[in-house]
């Protein structure tokens, strides 16, 4: 009941209410704990048995899922979880601080632990060491999201990604829709870049800044872009050959009452 702490008086007086005393009582004695957590287990387990060199990173939304995950994985065989989180202190949980997050990431690095469990933080901005085994215990709704996480894996060899979604719950909504919205994002950057190549960059002119070096030769960008094209001018296309979806449409036939004027009900009336 880290809350009654806080300031809020909402807080105290919802902490306050018998109900909520109760139920959090009957929580705290329950050893039931999410099929979720025996699959994580269980995935990491196999793994780290058919190749003790891999490294694993398990994503959740929670610091509090984080902290359930890296106990559930403490003392398996050949297995050494840490946490990653963020620096912010959250409910009289302390964050790391960059030391201890620069330190830990190191630790994984260098296979002092072959388990990484993270929250968002893990997602970008950090120089976070490949995985073989990328793990979702929840699906997130953000398609960038998603990407950044699976970008996690398979830089230097073959990697796994595996998303847990609990049937029947709102696991399901946010896969659906991080799924519709990459889709859309793809098609967006298909669309861009059959009009680029449909418009191939002529005029070099806003290159007259830059400059090129090549070993201990130095040139003009505009000049190194000439002699690409020159170089690359059999495989590379001036015509977009990419088939366009309106050039495969059927003309839609209209019905002739379409081509008369409002009223009209004859020939005779014009």
């Amino acid at each position: 009941m880290e809350a009654e702490d806080s300031k809020s008086k909402s807080a105290k007086d919802f902490l306050r209410d018998p109900r909520v005393r109760s139920l959090s009582d009957r929580l705290l004695e329950m050893d039931e704990i999410h099929s979720k957590v025996g699959a994580v287990r269980r995935m990491v387990r196999e793994r780290v048995k058919r190749d003790a060199e891999s490294r694993i990173i398990v994503f959740a939304n929670y610091r509090d899922t984080v902290e359930a995950l890296e106990k559930a994985l403490d003392g398996l065989e050949g297995i050494k979880a840490i946490q990653f989180i963020g620096q912010s202190s959250r409910s009289g949980s302390g964050g790391l601080t960059p030391k201890q997050q620069i330190s830990r990431l190191e630790e994984f690095r260098s296979g002092g632990a072959n388990v990484l469990v993270a929250t968002s933080v893990g997602e970008e901005g950090l120089d976070i060491p490949s995985a073989d085994l990328v793990v979702f215990y929840e699906p997130v709704s953000s398609e960038i999201r998603t990407i950044q996480r699976r970008g996690r894996t398979g830089r230097r060899r073959g990697g796994e990604v595996v998303v847990l979604i609990a049937e029947g719950t709102r696991d399901e909504g946010a896969k659906d829709s991080a799924r519709r919205k990459e889709e859309f994002m793809h098609k967006a950057a298909r669309r861009v870049s059959r009009e680029l190549s449909g418009n191939p960059h002529r005029d070099l002119s806003n290159l007259s800044r830059f400059s090129v070096s090549t070993g201990d030769v130095s040139g003009s960008a505009a000049d190194f872009v000439l002699e690409a094209r020159e170089r690359h001018r059999g495989e590379l296309s001036e015509k977009d050959e990419t088939p366009s979806e309106v050039g495969r449409k059927v003309r839609e036939e209209l019905p002739p009452e379409s081509f008369r004027p409002r009223g009209q009900t004859g020939l005779d009336q014009f």
